[in-house]
């Protein structure tokens, strides 16, 4: 995250600057009818990717760290005075400036131009640096053809390296593409394994995922304890599809809801 260092310049761009791109649209498996289903979600359009959130100006570099300035682009001169303060610390190889400097030209807020090129340019540098909601953001971009080609294999490395670093929303996007068999052969465990991730992290829709997958024996066999344990995490968390898949399988197992508290534990 960027420092919480803030001046009157940076205070300036805080309303319409974004801190990331929101993640592709959550989509829910539905294997009640076959072993892969329909139910993917296409990315939403690049306008819902969008959320206004601050931004604050990178925090200074600590002595003992020692950044590489980037070549390769040069300074954009028509950035408002604000911006152009990230961009330097940007150009002087911060990575968490080069993560805010891409996320404002994805918005194409604060006075500057939206630019997809130049936002793929400092995620890729931001995510070498090892920031992973850059590496999410440049799968994204990939996945949807913004800045770059379009590219699934592309896109699904860079999810890879998110969720190595702890991104849950591209593990979650990983579990999607296993359960699907998008861009990768089917694969219900590992699409389990990624989901569970996703799920301890807060992802609603990884934990009813799960559900999904325990209720219909995609491991091997069905585990309806467990999938009422994850249905109700997920329900619990706000899910309707959660709640009324809860209250399906415990009515199938003549299990009481208030005795399904006890199971999950």
């Amino acid at each position: 995250e960027p420092g919480n260092a803030k001046n009157e310049a940076t205070e300036e761009a805080e309303q319409a600057t974004p801190q990331e791109i929101e993640p592709i649209e959550t989509a829910s498996i539905d294997t009640r009818n076959s072993e892969q289903s329909d139910a993917y979600v296409p990315p939403p359009k690049p306008e819902t990717q969008q959320t206004a959130v601050p931004i604050e100006e990178p925090q200074a570099a600590k002595p003992d760290i020692q950044y590489t300035p980037v070549t390769g682009m040069r300074a954009d001169l028509s950035l408002p005075d604000p911006v152009k303060k990230i961009e330097s610390a940007a150009l002087g190889g911060n990575p968490e400036a080069q993560h805010d400097l891409a996320a404002i030209y994805t918005a194409g807020h604060a006075g500057v131009k939206q630019d997809y090129g130049r936002a793929a340019f400092w995620f890729q540098k931001a995510a070498d640096g090892g920031v992973a909601n850059a590496a999410y953001n440049l799968g994204v971009l990939n996945h949807q053809g913004l800045g770059v080609t379009a590219n699934l294999e592309t896109a699904l490395n860079w999810y890879e390296r998110a969720s190595s670093l702890g991104h849950p929303e591209a593990g979650y996007n990983l579990g999607i593409a296993y359960i699907e068999g998008i861009g990768v052969p089917y694969d219900a465990k590992k699409a389990a394994a990624y989901f569970k991730n996703a799920a301890q992290s807060g992802i609603m829709e990884a934990a009813y995922n799960l559900g999904l997958i325990y209720e219909n024996g995609l491991l091997g066999k069905s585990e309806p304890d467990k999938a009422l344990a994850w249905y109700k995490i997920a329900a619990d968390q706000g899910s309707p599809e959660a709640k009324e898949a809860l209250e399906q399988l415990a009515a199938s197992l003549g299990i009481k809801l208030e005795d399904v508290n006890r199971l999950a534990e």
